[in-house]
């Protein structure tokens, strides 16, 4: 009979275990003494066969039993080969078409109608045993995480485990703050920041992307706040590195960037401001060098300007604006809420979330007292922080500083300074021309409508200061 050998280890991260070794041992000697001849040994290795991921080895299992390559298959043990009853009925399913049994090393034969209902309940059982080890383990970190507890798993940058706690590692944690403080300030970006931490190889690697840079800086544990699958579940047991505040204006910030992002996939500074003066439709920027009112989009066909004269119009008039003090000074630009008395608030109400966990693992709170009386102060930090966190995001997207713009402008990007005009400015009108084509480009073609009311003259048809003479083509 053409026998093969399945074997499987649920968990090996470190690739040192010789489970599966020792499965196909036995396993063999089992094959020796009923003169079967082994032709394959299938291994799964640090596979579950609780969960849902795929086995690829018991997949080819599978195939060659149903290619009639198989005559009789061995396990250790029938749990090696399922955990789950759908995986077993499969594995029946495909078998006894093709006569193929199963033989365990630990177990007694699986033949009959006795012998397969045997096999189911040792599968169910099995499945019962991971279902309960599963959730005494999720029951063990849901523990953690009230307790503000660390949950184990790789050490995280800025912080070292001692005790099975986190402790500041003071190199790692000064690298942080300041890349925190020239990210929100502006004087670096995550991927200045990488480059600078390759170059001195900061944390002992030189692999820092700019990706890997921004997920570390958000991170929640910075600002000792415990996760629990996914989400914000309390005050944490450790010591921060960042404050509430900064953890949520990093967050902001780099959200509010990857939508302004999203938003200046089109290459084009005017993209999605530039209108049409007779449809009010959008313009669209074409690859030949204009922005136009398409038909095709739904506007109506009759204003089209050449993209080089239009955004440089517009960088004219938004340049003497932001330059002028007399203007800016004179915005009556809304204000955002103190986020001071937010932060206070929520840091309130995480003490309290971290009070009730201690009074609960103290032994001086029951179980059914502290659930409730935690599911109310977390309730009440999720909104502190919800408010918070929509603070910071508006003071994140407020206009910027006028000098900051004037000195980045000549070498920011385009997404950049999209950014800064969306901030002025609603909209740009654009409309036919009112000067011959041989006398040049018309700048009174290029209406900008902005945001506040010091400078909404600019926008009026009938009343808009000389923008000089034509530029000549």
């Amino acid at each position: 009979m053409k026998a093969a050998i399945y074997t499987r280890l649920s968990s090996d991260p470190d690739g040192t275990s010789t489970a599966c070794a020792r499965q196909e041992a036995d396993a063999r000697a089992v094959a020796e003494r009923s003169d079967w001849t082994v032709v394959e040994t299938f291994t799964d290795h640090d596979v579950s066969a609780f969960g849902r991921k795929r086995r690829p080895q018991f997949e080819r299992l599978l195939a060659a039993v149903e290619a009639d390559e198989i005559d009789v298959v061995i396990v250790w043990k029938s749990d090696r080969l399922a955990r789950q009853p759908r995986d077993l009925e499969r594995f029946l399913d495909t078998a006894e078409p093709h006569g193929a049994t199963l033989a365990s090393v630990t177990e007694p034969g699986f033949t009959g109608s006795a012998g397969i209902l045997m096999l189911r309940q040792m599968v169910a059982f099995a499945n019962y045993e991971s279902s309960v080890k599963s959730e005494r383990i999720q029951r063990k970190k849901q523990e953690l995480a009230d307790l503000g507890d660390d949950g184990g798993g790789p050490r995280p940058f800025g912080y070292r485990r001692k005790n099975r706690s986190l402790v500041i590692d003071r190199s790692e944690a000064k690298e942080i703050r300041a890349a925190a403080k020239a990210l929100l300030s502006g004087k670096m970006t995550q991927t200045d920041i990488g480059a600078d931490w390759n170059a001195r190889k900061v944390g002992g690697r030189a692999s820092w992307t700019s990706t890997r840079v921004l997920a570390v800086l958000r991170a929640p544990r910075l600002a000792a706040l415990r996760v629990h699958r996914g989400v914000v579940v309390g005050p944490a047991s450790w010591t921060p590195i960042l404050t509430v505040e900064d953890h949520e204006r990093i967050r902001s910030f780099s959200d509010s960037r990857k939508k302004g992002k999203r938003k200046a996939r089109n290459p084009y500074l005017l993209a999605g401001l530039a209108v049409c003066a007779l449809c009010k439709g959008n313009l669209s920027a074409r690859t030949d060098g204009y922005y136009s009112c398409s038909k095709g989009g739904g506007g109506c066909g009759g204003v089209s300007v050449r993209t080089h004269y239009a955004e440089e119009e517009v960088e004219r008039q938004f340049l003497a604006v932001v330059a002028s003090p007399e203007i800016v000074a004179g915005m009556d630009v809304p204000q955002s809420p103190d986020s001071a008395p937010l932060a206070d608030e929520l840091r309130i109400a995480e003490e309290r979330v971290a009070e009730i966990a201690t009074e609960y693992g103290a032994g001086r709170l029951t179980l059914e007292e502290f659930r409730p009386a935690s599911a109310a102060a977390k309730e009440r930090a999720e909104v502190a922080r919800a408010a918070l966190a929509a603070v910071v995001e508006d003071e994140a997207l407020a206009r910027p500083d006028s000098e900051e713009i004037l000195r980045r402008w000549n070498d920011a990007d385009v997404t950049e300074r999209q950014r800064w005009l969306r901030s002025y400015v609603s909209q740009i009108i654009v409309r036919r021309s009112q000067v011959p084509s041989r006398k040049g480009f018309d700048r009174d073609r290029v209406r900008v409508a902005w945001r506040y009311p010091a400078l909404m003259k600019w926008a009026d048809y009938t009343d808009v200061p000389d923008h000089g003479e034509p530029i000549p083509i």
